[in-house]
């Protein structure tokens, strides 16, 4: 679904855009702005895209909307025609016209909703029910979401970064009695995603570092969490790594991630 926007007037100090640098660093403040808005309205960016060619962004954008939006997205026609009637997404675009410095700006949209295969969800719930509607209490449809999430993430749709974002918001809002439930149902994760797709050989290992202060204890320790094969370099495997930091009140936790393909 593709979305233009277009203004007719040339506006001032255009030859700002002739330095590439300067266009860049537009360009991924645009887009830094732009994820921040959708995340506010429970959607987030999983892949993204930007090219810049002359007075011109190029934005290809693929979203995924969490369960709370899904009902919005049925009650309308299409995803472009709710953003069309989105005032405070459309005055976010104008301004960036002042901004950027540019005359257009093309915005390409995926959902990636539809990629979801129902057959692996309900595996996938079935399995994990039971630990996950004791960790996930009070917040079943983010345990749908996280689901729909691992289904998308055992065929390849979405990268280690965007499945550590999620496991950084299961983890913010644990306390620090549920650290070793957390581990195990991250573990019987990775069990399911390793050994259930064995076959087709697409994740053929995962490895989990957390550093922080688990289970309330006074200094920092580390836990590991390996399933399956990890190489050590990337010259016979794909390995796809990510890390990221949670904030929570009991200090700050790292979260790194090793994927093998």
């Amino acid at each position: 679904m593709i979305q233009t926007y277009k203004i007719s007037n040339n506006l001032k100090n255009f030859s700002l855009l002739n330095s590439n640098t300067l266009s860049w660093v537009h360009g991924f403040s645009f887009l830094k702005s732009l994820t921040v808005l959708l995340n506010k309205k429970n959607i987030i960016i999983t892949k993204k895209n930007l090219n810049i060619v002359s007075n011109s962004f190029f934005l290809n954008l693929e979203l995924f909307f969490l369960t709370s939006k899904l009902s919005v997205l049925r009650k309308k026609l299409s995803f472009l025609k709710s953003f069309k009637n989105n005032n405070i997404f459309n005055t976010f675009i104008f301004k960036q016209f002042k901004i950027l410095r540019i005359n257009s700006i093309f915005l390409n949209f995926s959902i990636i909703n539809f990629k979801i295969k129902k057959q692996e969800v309900f595996f996938f719930f079935n399995k994990l029910k039971k630990s996950g509607l004791f960790l996930f209490s009070r917040r079943f449809s983010f345990f749908l979401d996280f689901i729909k999430v691992l289904s998308l993430f055992s065929n390849s749709q979405i990268s280690a970064k965007i499945f550590l974002v999620f496991l950084q918001k299961i983890f913010k809002n644990l306390t620090k009695k549920n650290h070793n439930q957390f581990l195990s149902f991250l573990k019987t994760c990775f069990v399911l995603l390793v050994v259930r797709f064995k076959k087709t050989n697409s994740i053929k290992g995962i490895k989990l570092l957390i550093n922080g202060k688990l289970k309330g204890k006074p200094r920092s320790s580390s836990t590991l969490i390996l399933v399956g094969n990890i190489s050590t370099q990337t010259l016979d495997s794909k390995i796809d790594f990510s890390k990221i930091h949670v904030y929570t009140v009991y200090g700050v936790f790292g979260l790194k991630l090793w994927v093998s393909y």
